[in-house]
């Protein structure tokens, strides 16, 4: 009993130090400018359209970066256009996806393979993975937990907006703007 208290303390401990860094890491990442110079193309099914074109559409952007290849990539794809839905996207936003590596559009086919999705998302192939190399400035956890940018690409939200009702009521009052 008292060595399970013992390593219920140290757990406790290294996890507190551990989300100490991860509040310092997002606060370090909100502001900064997410670079998207790499994207010149968006896919949305078989439609493409420049990412100019696509960028003045929408105010906020949620991007997701998922690598080919990568199992838990392809379920986790599906969550993210699934829960997103789900919070309801303000008209103003959207969400695109940042393939990593591959072939283009396998990625989507392995998803589709996965279920059968209703719509189409915005998606970036990256084929070089330069996106990553692009934006070194941010922990690989915050590119990957997914990052909501404004108009002029500044980060205003790390992670999930569906994560809890903390996430979500932030992600509406941003996208409220």
């Amino acid at each position: 009993m008292k060595f399970t208290i013992a390593i219920l303390i140290i757990v406790c401990f290294i996890s507190c130090k551990r989300k100490n860094n991860i509040y310092e890491e997002i606060e370090e990442s909100l502001g900064k400018e997410l670079n998207l110079s790499i994207v010149d193309t968006v896919w949305k099914g078989e439609q493409h359209i420049g990412f100019n074109e696509f960028r003045e559409k929408y105010k906020y952007i949620s991007v997701v970066c998922l690598k080919e290849g990568c199992e838990p990539c392809y379920p986790n794809f599906i969550k993210w256009q699934e829960k997103m839905d789900s919070v309801g996207m303000a008209p103003n936003s959207t969400l695109l996806f940042v393939i990593q590596g591959g072939k283009t559009k396998h990625f989507l086919k392995e998803v589709q393979s996965i279920k059968k999705l209703e719509r189409d998302s915005y998606v970036v192939y990256d084929k070089n993975f330069k996106y990553s190399y692009y934006n070194k400035q941010f922990p690989t956890w915050v590119v990957n937990a997914g990052i909501l940018i404004n108009e002029r690409n500044i980060v205003r939200l790390v992670g999930a907006p569906f994560g809890n009702e903390e996430m979500t009521k932030l992600y509406r009052e941003i996208c409220s703007q």
